[in-house]
């Protein structure tokens, strides 16, 4: 009779199941993680409210997320919904301003509650 036995190097796997903690384990490492992104939206006077901030992924478009700002220092954020990726802020429409489009922003781990994304808008000139 031959006895086959598992050799030190070789590991018995246990089958996927939801009580298999490695099976957990890598659908935790297949699930996207999210950020919360804060914005403050200024000019020369201060905070500005009532502004619609644009967040656009820069490789995928579909993924777009908004927020408005408020409150006498102008701020704003989108919570635990923005994907990691590379992103441009825009605001556009606002009576009184010029457009703005930010540089990229990278949304990652290593963006923290207290990063703060400020905004600097430009007051339209008007000609008589």
């Amino acid at each position: 009779m031959i006895q086959k036995t598992l050799q030190d190097t070789e590991m018995m796997k246990l089958p996927a199941t939801e009580d298999n903690p490695e099976n957990n384990q890598q659908q935790n490492q297949n699930q996207t993680s999210t950020y919360d992104v804060a914005f403050n939206v200024s000019d020369a006077d201060g905070g500005v409210q009532g502004v619609v901030i644009t967040l656009t992924n820069t490789t995928d478009s579909t993924k777009t997320y908004t927020s408005t700002s408020s409150g006498s220092a102008g701020g704003c954020s989108i919570s635990g919904k923005v994907d990691a990726g590379t992103y441009v802020a825009t605001t556009s429409g606002n009576t009184g301003y010029n457009d703005y489009t930010s540089s990229n922003i990278t949304v990652n781990k290593d963006l923290t509650g207290t990063d703060v994304i400020s905004i600097v808008l430009t007051k339209t000139t008007s000609t008589p």
